[in-house]
């Protein structure tokens, strides 16, 4: 018994021609094909035929009578479809001298093809330059609270290089279908193709694993368990309200804590409280970019920062050295509020 790893492009139909020949001439032949094939000692007098077909038209009709075109020279010769892929490839079986091979004289790979490529690699192009501008602006670290958060641009751009290489890959193997019609194969490069889909699966890995990380890192927790300002610190109405408590841990903020309050019409209360190993420079950006915390403009005062939206003062901002904590009451803060802020946090006015 014989294996056959069957994971040949379209260009490589020789190679692919050439390994099938070596196999019947040793007397083995395939029950049936896929991308691992065994092949048996029988005695037969079948030709296995390599040959590339892929339809240019649009429409479903016209694709099965081109379709049909390709198939019935071989079909006047008694052959029979043995296998077929997704990139175009059939191994056909018979016993009468095959007939001339349609990948070699026919444009099976049009210019459509170079184009689809064409598109890819720009598309891939745009999105590693867009990430690449990003990151090296510096994302604000309001997006990156998580692990996955933090690593998912380099997941991106993994898979921006990708599609580089697949593309350019692609386009390159559609022009050697054209160079190879009457040429000798060559060795097959399975460095090349290991690398390829390597590279490929390590991308996709990497951003399903970000995704994941953020679902199962985000932890319901309890003002118990890390107190934090309430709606019954503010004397807001703590009557049919809805309160949401989360956790997330990061590279850049090692913890991360979101505590929401709604009524039955919106949301009354935000608090956010970022821990960093220092927090000067993420203090500074915010300073500088009011909106990071939802605000127009912010009003420094000694101990504290007050946030203005639309007119409204409803932001109440402190920090230290490793703590930034973002108070959101979702309209005008009142003195008393401030206050009691003030008071939870030990702070003096």
């Amino acid at each position: 018994m014989k294996i056959l790893i069957n994971n040949y492009q379209p260009y490589e139909y020789k190679l692919l021609q050439e390994k099938l020949d070596h196999l019947t001439d040793s007397g083995y032949y395939p029950k049936s094909m896929g991308k691992i094939t065994f092949f048996y000692k029988e005695c037969s007098k079948d030709h296995l035929v390599v040959d590339v077909f892929k339809p240019v038209a649009k429409d479903y009709e016209s694709k099965m009578r081109e379709q049909q075109a390709f198939l019935d020279p071989y079909i006047d010769a008694s052959y029979n479809v043995l296998y077929k892929d997704k990139n175009g490839i059939y191994v056909l079986y018979g016993e009468n001298k095959p007939p001339k091979k349609y990948i070699e004289t026919h444009d099976s790979y049009s210019k459509k093809n170079s184009f689809i490529y064409l598109f890819y690699f720009v598309f891939a192009l745009i999105i590693l330059l867009f990430f690449s501008i990003t990151m090296s602006n510096g994302l604000p670290f309001t997006s990156m609270l998580t692990y996955g958060s933090c690593l998912l641009p380099v997941s991106f751009i993994l898979l921006g290089f990708s599609m580089l290489y697949y593309s350019y890959n692609s386009f390159l193997s559609n022009y050697r279908i054209h160079r190879n019609k009457n040429t000798d194969p060559t060795k097959k490069d399975w460095l090349q193709h290991l690398f390829m889909h390597t590279i490929i699966s390590l991308s996709i890995v990497f951003i399903l694993g970000c995704l994941v990380e953020d679902t199962f890192d985000t932890r319901n927790i309890s003002l118990s368990s890390h107190p934090v300002v309430s709606e019954a610190t503010l004397n807001m109405e703590t009557k049919n309200v809805q309160t949401s408590y989360t956790v997330n841990h990061g590279f850049i903020v090692n913890c991360y804590y979101h505590y929401l309050v709604k009524n039955t019409d919106a949301y009354i209360l935000e608090v956010k409280e970022y821990d960093f190993k220092d927090s000067s420079h993420y203090y500074n950006d915010i300073i500088e970019s009011p909106s990071l915390i939802g605000c127009d403009e912010i009003q420094q005062k000694k101990h504290y920062d007050l946030g203005k939206y639309n007119n409204q003062t409803n932001i109440i901002m402190i920090h230290d050295d490793t703590k930034i904590i973002v108070v959101n009451v979702m309209k005008d803060i009142t003195q008393s509020q401030i206050k009691s802020v003030l008071k939870f946090y030990n702070i003096q006015k």
